[in-house]
């Protein structure tokens, strides 16, 4: 007998679907192309392990034949004439498809300007490429790196191809939007002067606000929350921060809640050595009028927003230990009275 040379395709790991080092192959015409067209010959195939061992896998293969890499011993007998033997020996090759990392999930901070996909720990040289998909539709990306720089959010796949088997691996990465929180004043609303002597601040935290961020909030450098209110707030200039919890950064801001102390201690000891309204400064409320009056009514001072405030003197003398008044004319229109104690 003669035996044909038979076509046998490397196949890749992937083509089943699965990375588990097995291939897929088509033997519906092994036994035709062995036999090259002769009549009444037997033909059986058997396998040959690393030892050279014969296993007998009968007069054909299956179809598809699923199976790693192997050797299958191909014998063709001629049984009028059973000295008469051929052979051909038959690898099915099944090559590795590319191996490495992709996150499934990324985050891109668009405050950032762009952002990096990386692919990770491949196990070889491989040539790359991106597409993202776009309604359905996987639109290519005109890079051709491992590494792929994004500047927006979106479905992304890429695909690893071995340059010298062909075989294929494509990953895909979601990757989301986030921002560092777009914080101003118009974001803040802060409920001072309310009579009862408690003050709080809210921060709105709609889209058209702060952005499309997961946002957690801190007071004045305090532990981050994700109430975006802060109540029983003291009067002073406090600094609120706002932080993406996706890790696209912190907005800062300074808020000015407004009041006054009841009493202040004019010793030199530097506690409470003068009287101030508090939430004033050159930044905040700076055109506010203050003034200072006794018991009377007399006019004593018209102290600056910049400054430390009334030391308790009235035309360089001090004054007695008594309870003062005072008025406020704040920049944006609020006024207020109210009284203090002078303690020595």
């Amino acid at each position: 007998p003669e035996v044909g040379v038979p076509n046998v395709p490397e196949q890749c790991d992937s083509e089943d679907g699965l990375l588990d080092g097995q291939g897929v192959f088509d033997t519906g015409n092994l036994n035709t192309e062995l036999l090259a067209g002769q009549t009444n010959m037997e033909l059986n195939y058997f396998l040959i392990d690393g030892a050279g061992n014969e296993t007998d896998l009968g007069t054909s293969l299956p179809n598809p034949f699923n199976t790693s890499t192997v050797t299958v011993l191909a014998r063709i007998l001629n049984p009028d004439n059973p000295t008469c033997i051929v052979e051909e020996y038959i690898t099915f090759q099944v090559n590795e498809n590319p191996v490495f990392e992709l996150p499934e999930e990324q985050v891109y901070c668009t405050n950032l300007g762009s952002d990096t996909i990386y692919v990770t720990t491949p196990s070889a040289t491989y040539n790359y490429s991106w597409t993202r998909d776009n309604n359905g539709v996987d639109e290519p990306m005109n890079q051709f790196s491992q590494n792929l720089v994004i500047n927006q959010g979106g479905v992304y796949t890429v695909t690893a191809t071995n340059p010298t088997t062909g075989c294929t691996t494509s990953k895909t990465i979601s990757v989301s939007e986030s921002e560092l929180a777009l914080l101003d004043y118009d974001d803040i609303t802060v409920y001072d002067l309310t009579g009862d002597g408690t003050n709080r601040i809210e921060i709105q935290t709609g889209v058209d606000n702060l952005g499309i961020g997961d946002y957690e909030f801190a007071f004045n450098d305090g532990s981050f929350q994700d109430s975006p209110v802060f109540d029983d707030v003291e009067p002073g200039i406090h600094k609120i921060s706002v932080k993406d919890k996706n890790g696209c950064g912190i907005a800062e801001i300074m808020v000015s809640v407004i009041g006054y102390k009841y009493f202040f201690t004019p010793n030199s000891d530097g506690i409470n050595d003068t009287w101030q309204v508090l939430g004033i400064s050159e930044q905040f409320q700076a055109k506010s009028l203050i003034y200072i009056f006794d018991r009377h009514g007399r006019l004593l001072t018209q102290i600056a927003t910049n400054g430390e405030g009334w030391d308790g003197t009235y035309n360089g003398s001090a004054l007695p230990a008594d309870d003062y008044w005072f008025r406020v004319n704040l920049e944006d229109g609020r006024s207020f009275t109210g009284n203090f104690s002078l303690i020595r």
